[in-house]
């Protein structure tokens, strides 16, 4: 199950912070084929599971995506540089395939070690909000 650890139980406190209850969104992991490590996954596995993530999108068919982490954000967004999950958040992208709107921010598990950021976060879940609101 995605997010069963403390990172977890932080992201629903989030999700209902925005007045959205865990069962009313669909959670998934970045990467489906590879070990469940709690590290990030490398751009090799990311890119050998891509397809399973993008199917999932495409049979889920998600009003807005939360890309948590760096990971996700470089990915979601297509940058494959060398740029933060600073420099992607507080705006609204779109994921390339699937023309879905996509919010970047921080990942639960860094805002465990980095409570400061918990600020930064609360903003990109208030656009996350906002860009929902005309689908909720």
């Amino acid at each position: 199950e995605p997010f069963a650890d403390q990172g977890g139980v932080l992201l629903t406190d989030m999700l209902a912070a925005i007045g959205l209850d865990r069962s009313q969104v669909y959670i998934t992991h970045m990467t489906k084929c590879m070990a469940a490590e709690q590290r990030p996954p490398e751009a090799s596995e990311v890119h050998s599971c891509a397809g399973h993530l993008e199917a999932e999108i495409a049979l889920v068919r998600p009003s807005l995506i939360l890309a948590l982490g760096l990971t996700a954000g470089r990915y979601l967004t297509g940058v494959d540089t060398d740029i933060s999950v600073t420099a992607l958040r507080g705006q609204v992208h779109r994921h390339a395939t699937a023309d879905t709107p996509l919010i970047v921010t921080y990942h639960p598990r860094y805002l465990l070690s980095r409570p400061s950021e918990k600020a930064r976060v609360w903003e990109d879940l208030q656009l996350a909000r906002r860009t929902l609101s005309p689908a909720v």
